[in-house]
Parts: C-alpha cells; sequence; structure tokens
C-alpha cells in the first residue's frame, strides 16, 4: 500500500456515492446520518444531488476525483456495464484511487463482471453487496444486502451497511453476494410471471380481477409479494413494488448468461425470460413490476385497466 492508503484497521470515514436514484438516496442519506463523510456526484439526475449536498455532502463531478478523495465508494447503478464504466474510463475510479480504495458495487448483476474488474485492478478491493427490498426501506435504513468479501473487509465496510441496512450477510468471496442476489430475483421475478399469466388464465376464463386477488389473499400462498405485486391491477399504482420492467429483463438475462455457463438446462429461466422480454419488446420498459399483468394480458389479447374502487 501507498502512503494514503488506509490501515487495515483504521476505521472508514471518507465515503462516496454514485448512483443517488431510488435505492441510493435513501442509502446517501442514511450514511450521512450515521456520521460518515460523504461525497456524491451527478450520474443520470441532480435532484438527490442537490438535496444531499445542502445537507453537508460533497458535490465532485468525475469518478476519479472522488476516487482520490475516499476511502470507499459505493456504486449503485443499473447494470454492471455502468459498473465498469464508471471505474475503467479516463476519468474513472481506477485512474486516481489510492491503492487499497474499497469499491462496494450495489447492483444485481452476473458475478463474473466484478471477477473480472478485481482482476483488471488488483490495486483495488472490490466487494459485491446487491440490496434486497424497496426504496421505502432505503429510506428508512432496513434494507437487505448480500456481501461477496474476505471476513477481513466485510468486517471494514460492516458499519457502512449497517447505515442502511438491518439484515447483513456475508455469503463468501468475490461474487457471491451477486450470485445469491440473481437466485433471488430467479425466485421472485418467476413468481411475479406466474401470477400475471395466471390472472390472465382467469380473466380468460370467465372469472374477474377479484376472484383472483381473492383465491391468493385468503390461501397459504398469500404474502407481502403478491400484495405488493397486485397493487397496480387493484389500485392503477405501482409505487409499492418500484423494480422496472426494463431491469427486470436485463436481471433474468444475466441468469440466463449464468445458466448457461454452468452448463444448466434452463428451461424455466427461459420461460420465465420470455415473459420479460416480450413486456420491454412491446414498450414497457419504463413500467415497473406490478404493470407486468397488464402485458401478460395483452398476449391473450386483454386490455387489462386497473380496478379503482375497493374490493
Amino acid at each position: 500500500m501507498n502512503a494514503t492508503s488506509p490501515s487495515p484497521m483504521e476505521t472508514l470515514r471518507r465515503v462516496g456515492f454514485i448512483g443517488l436514484g431510488q435505492m441510493g438516496q435513501g442509502m446517501a442519506t442514511n450514511l450521512m446520518a450515521h456520521g460518515f463523510e460523504l461525497t456524491v456526484m451527478a450520474h443520470t439526475r441532480r435532484t438527490a444531488v442537490d438535496e444531499l449536498s445542502g445537507a453537508g455532502a460533497r458535490e465532485v463531478r468525475s469518478p476519479g476525483e472522488m476516487a482520490a478523495l475516499c476511502e470507499v465508494i459505493f456504486v449503485c447503478v443499473a447494470n454492471a456495464e455502468q459498473v465498469c464504466d464508471l471505474v475503467m474510463r479516463p476519468d474513472g475510479i481506477a485512474a486516481s484511487a489510492p491503492d487499497g480504495l474499497i469499491v462496494i458495487d450495489c447492483t444485481t448483476s452476473a458475478p463474473q463482471h466484478i471477477e473480472a474488474m478485481q482482476a483488471a485492478n488488483p490495486r483495488l478491493v472490490f466487494v459485491d453487496a446487491p440490496l434486497g427490498r424497496s426504496p421505502n426501506e432505503a429510506r428508512a435504513g432496513t434494507l437487505s444486502t448480500f456481501v461477496g468479501a474476505t471476513p477481513l473487509v466485510f468486517a471494514r465496510i460492516r458499519p457502512l451497511l449497517d447505515a442502511f441496512a438491518d439484515t447483513v450477510d456475508l455469503i463468501g468471496p468475490l461474487g457471491s453476494g451477486h450470485k445469491l442476489k440473481l437466485v433471488n430475483n430467479f425466485v421472485s421475478l418467476g413468481y411475479a410471471a406466474i401470477y400475471a399469466e395466471a390472472l390472465t388464465l382467469a380473466l380468460r376464463s370467465g372469472l374477474s380481477v377479484e376472484n383472483f386477488d381473492q383465491l391468493i389473499t385468503k390461501s397459504r400462498m398469500d404474502c407481502t409479494f403478491f400484495r405488493t405485486f397486485m397493487s397496480w391491477t387493484l389500485e392503477g399504482d405501482a409505487s409499492p413494488h418500484r423494480f422496472s420492467l426494463q431491469n427486470a429483463d436485463h436481471t433474468i438475462r444475466d441468469v440466463e448468461e449464468v445458466s448457461r455457463r454452468l452448463d444448466l438446462s434452463g428451461a424455466l429461466v427461459a420461460a420465465i425470460g420470455g415473459v420479460y422480454h416480450r413486456a420491454v419488446d412491446r414498450g414497457m420498459g419504463e413500467a415497473d413490476l406490478p404493470e407486468l399483468t397488464r402485458s401478460a394480458a395483452r398476449d391473450a389479447g386483454i386490455e387489462l385497466a386497473p380496478l379503482t374502487r375497493p374490493l
């Protein structure tokens, strides 16, 4: 390590954050509330940067400028390609980082991407810490995160993760968090696809949205995921389950790629993927996950409109 590198036992205080979207803004706000010295930069929009700067965060103009000032940087963006760009571009993190800078990747991604970035940048320390739950929990500081890191690095970053998450699990070495998160998202996106197509089956059979909703909510299959997923169909409000269909499609493609690399048949992954690919192909990428019911219904020639009356 060079003279500017932190000691392995030193408490991390100087924290950078890139990706102040629906999840990132709440996370960064909680980091500041816990006393960490926050540095931010605009990635795709300025609103959160302005709010955090007004509350005392330092703003920089490039990832490289941030890297020169910080001991650890959180990256919470849309995909691995954006993470790689922030690290590797001419004014990126790697260009100006001191030896030992920790980069915590909170995206949902296939593990080979972060493994490749670590191999290409041995001076840096990469950690994968994808997130669970929603923007509401990000604001409340009650997210969950699956961490891929060494035990020593995990011990150093644990206080930062505790600032915005109440469930923090070390899964294994680098890439392990991304692996488990993809398994998690395969399950959740699979359930969403089943719900959407089962609702379509009910409607084509002459049953109602109310029939379908009551079937699930009055059975052992009821769960929080189902209730938030049905928010658009029942009330025309997708906000209880913020996750764009474009992001869902990208994630299921990552699952498909990992399945191919592991030489798995991937038959169910492919079937679920088709549900999301069709939704994005028909221009619904910016819609949130609960509107998958509208896409599935359209496959059956049904123009589904949300209920606006209480059940």
